[in-house]
């Protein structure tokens, strides 16, 4: 699992990889636990595994396919990403990376709460005064949100507060705010049992707001 996260950039290279394991593999069934933790890299790398019935001989198989087409393209710009997050931050990739790593492992609890650190200390590096991540959340969106007496709001409280009477304003800062406040219910609070459908939903959303920042540069 590790090899493949060093390697994944090259999604060409990646599945000739593969290949070259699970063809190998043909009368050897892999355990369930183990067929799981491998199922769920390997979805998340955008590709699936598939068990071919028993031949002839009671012996099976493993046939690997592409998840998605678009995956390919997503794993390209994700090199961009790590090169991007890792001159802001390096310890912003390095809780990336233990994010895919306990994804991996199947440890959803502790991906969520990798991402939710990674997405923090990434933000508050944008808040040059205290590194707050919610003021450097600001500082990147850019929203300016004023009340009804012309003063400049910044504080969440305030903010979600201006949206719950207006319906409008600070619509990426909400949407980060909220996202970060997810993770931490589901991660660091133990507010609830994450599923894997819950860590991957938080590591995609995670990657997607990185590329976000990027593409808006």
């Amino acid at each position: 699992m590790k090899i493949l996260f060093q390697i994944k950039s090259d999604k060409e290279i990646v599945y000739e990889f593969l290949n070259e394991i699970f063809k190998r593999l043909i009368g050897i069934e892999i355990e369930e636990a183990q067929f799981e933790k491998i199922t769920y890299t390997l979805n998340f790398l955008g590709y699936e595994l598939t068990v071919i019935e028993e031949d002839d001989y009671g012996n099976i198989s493993y046939l690997l396919g592409y998840l998605s087409i678009g995956e390919v393209k997503r794993q390209e710009d994700m090199t961009l990403m790590r090169k991007e997050i890792n001159a802001i931050n390096s310890a912003v990739l390095t809780h990336y990376n233990e994010a895919l790593e306990t994804y991996s492992n199947g440890n959803f609890k502790s991906c969520i709460d990798n991402c939710r650190t990674a997405f923090e200390k990434f933000f508050s590096k944008f808040d040059s005064i205290n590194e707050d991540y919610l003021k450097g959340i600001l500082n990147v969106t850019n929203e300016k949100i004023i009340d009804d007496n012309g003063v400049e709001l910044s504080s969440r409280n305030k903010i979600f507060k201006y949206w719950l009477d207006k319906k409008k304003g600070a619509n990426r800062y909400r949407t980060f705010a909220t996202i970060y406040s997810a993770m931490s219910g589901l991660g660091a609070h133990g507010e609830d049992n994450p599923t894997q459908a819950d860590a991957l939903l938080f590591l995609r959303m995670t990657e997607d707001v990185f590329l976000w920042f990027i593409q808006k540069k």
